[in-house]
């Protein structure tokens, strides 16, 4: 083997061992309901597991979501999550965790694993070029307010310029706050909305509106 050939095999290796540590999930058992949803947005970096702790009893705090959401999108866009078949929604389980009830982030990575399932299904694959031209959506929020150190600008400010939040969402004051399931539920549906937006070139290519006659 070349000198570049096997420096190549040991960067494979490297990579291949820090690829198994950030799945190294020491605090979520195996079989445990949501192992899989939280080894796949570990494993895509849109989580984190700090030594192997996931920590998923913990509640998302708006500062939190926020660059989770930013994560998340790019990478959809990325292309990072397969077609998978979309998996069927038990609306039993699913009712008892919307609402006013702060989200864990086990049930965020839940959400986040089953909502990409159904995203890369329609999604449209990136051509290098972004849109954000739809007429049905409100303008880009400002982001105000936000100083440049908080660990979430970064984050709402490609939320906000990609129009994947709203102006009233409680995304925009970052803080320890955490979010419902409402509120979770409407923003990864903006983002949804948003990156969508971000990928179709919908002026040019939309259908025209015929109004029926009289």
């Amino acid at each position: 083997m070349t000198a570049k050939g096997w420096y190549g095999a040991a960067v494979f290796g490297l990579f291949l061992c820090a690829t198994a540590h950030a799945a190294d999930l020491k605090d979520v058992p195996k079989g445990f309901w949501a192992r899989s949803a939280v080894q796949a947005v570990v494993d895509r970096g849109i989580m984190t597991a700090r030594n192997g702790k996931f920590a998923g009893d913990t509640a998302v705090t708006r500062t939190e979501m926020a660059v989770i959401l930013a994560r998340f999108a790019k990478s959809l866009e990325q292309g990072r999550w397969t077609k998978a078949k979309p998996r069927a929604v038990d609306p039993r389980a699913d009712a008892a965790k919307a609402g006013k009830s702060p989200v864990t982030r086990y049930e965020l990575a839940a959400v986040l694993a089953r909502v990409a399932d159904f995203t890369m299904q329609g999604l449209p694959q990136a051509a290098g070029k972004t849109f954000n031209a739809s007429e049905a959506l409100t303008p880009a929020v400002k982001l105000i307010g936000v100083d440049k150190s908080n660990t979430a600008y970064d984050s709402l400010v490609y939320l906000t310029q990609n129009r994947m939040v709203l102006p009233k969402s409680p995304l925009l004051k970052p803080g320890p706050q955490p979010v419902s399931g409402t509120e979770t539920a409407d923003a990864v549906a903006n983002v949804v909305i948003g990156l969508t937006d971000r990928l179709t070139d919908e002026p040019q290519n939309r259908e025209p509106i015929v109004k029926p006659k009289p």
